[in-house]
């Protein structure tokens, strides 16, 4: 079975240089019985750490300055409880200049994941490499976190 997913209220805004990409998606998941699987951040940003290599001699270049925010509520479904559920967390690299913000609640019946990441400058010396390279290997670990949901025995 495939999850089915549903796009609605999008809504693109732009003020300056800011621009705000927001939207609700609805996913129905497919449960495997007893229990339910889901990814903490539905839809990461990266899909591999650019940043792998031992060293670095150049320095490492980002288009602009940049902050991107993914917030999102997940309804419990009836007749499920949360078994697992990855906790909060920050993270800094390069003097403050890089930041992860992974804020994860549960209550009345629903989960509430805030995912931030923050890369203040666009220039970062070769030097830094190491602090950039540990810090996209963070984003990474927690782009693979899972929320599991168990069904409830009868009767509970």
């Amino acid at each position: 079975k495939k999850l089915q997913t549903t796009v609605s209220e999008l809504k693109l805004e732009r003020e300056n240089t800011k621009i705000t990409e927001s939207y609700r998606i609805g996913l129905t998941p497919v449960s495997t019985g007893e229990f339910i699987y889901l990814n903490a951040i539905m839809f990461p940003e990266y899909k591999s750490n650019p940043f792998k290599s031992s060293e670095r001699k150049l320095p490492i270049e980002f288009n602009h300055p940049q902050t991107s925010r993914i917030d999102c509520v997940i309804k419990v479904p009836q007749g499920y409880t949360i078994e697992e559920m990855p906790k909060s967390t920050a993270v800094q690299a390069c003097n403050g200049d890089m930041n992860i913000r992974f804020i994860a609640n549960a209550n009345n019946g629903a989960i509430q994941i805030s995912y931030t990441v923050t890369i203040n400058r666009i220039i970062y010396a070769p030097e830094e490499y190491p602090d950039i390279s540990t810090f996209f290997a963070k984003i990474m670990e927690l782009s693979g976190q899972q929320i599991v949901l168990k069904k409830q025995a009868a009767g509970q």
